[in-house]
């Protein structure tokens, strides 16, 4: 099922990146995703933060499909909003949200072989070798998030030493908590 939602999730993309779209939309489904509600108790909606000049087009869909993971995340396991306005990844949300933008990545390089984003070469290395989860936790921890057991620490530390020669972690976007 993880794998139909991220091939879903991938072929949206895809379809809003080259500009085609249904003739209409479908109805809403019955298992849509759960209301959000925000700290007031007041319905909210968790929104993308995109700036397109940010990054050259070609780089577009994996970082989309990064900030549509991470609200796929929030909505799957009914993360509880505590504040409006900006909202950092969880630990296993960030994991799940690079795990998804990864993924995409290798689907679009099996349609376009031409197409190259350095970052994203680096992580498909880093999936590929089974390290995602340490990656997150070295490259990218918040001082929030709590020791999830279970990483490879020094295992990815001399991995990393061969495979990540001046890697640099990034992130384009964000996603906010807005009121309705």
């Amino acid at each position: 099922m993880k794998n139909f939602a991220r091939l879903a999730l991938a072929s949206c993309l895809l379809v809003a990146l080259t500009g085609c779209a249904a003739e209409q939309p479908s109805a809403p489904r019955a298992d849509a995703a759960p209301k959000i509600f925000g700290p007031d108790g007041r319905e909210a909606k968790l929104v993308v933060n995109w700036e397109q000049s940010a990054l050259p087009q070609r780089d577009w869909a994996p970082w989309l499909a990064y900030l549509l993971g991470r609200i796929e995340y929030r909505s799957k396991k009914n993360i509880a909003e505590t504040y409006y306005g900006p909202q950092p990844a969880e630990f296993e949300e960030e994991v799940w949200a690079r795990d998804t933008a990864t993924q995409v990545y290798v689907e679009l390089r099996q349609k376009d072989r031409d197409l190259g984003v350095p970052y994203f070469d680096d992580l498909v290395r880093v999936r590929a070798a089974g390290f995602l989860r340490e990656y997150v936790w070295i490259y990218l921890n918040r001082s929030g998030w709590r020791d999830p057991g279970g990483l490879r620490i020094k295992e990815f530390e001399a991995w990393q030493r061969v495979n990540l020669v001046g890697h640099r972690a990034v992130t384009y976007g964000s996603i906010s908590l807005e009121r309705q």
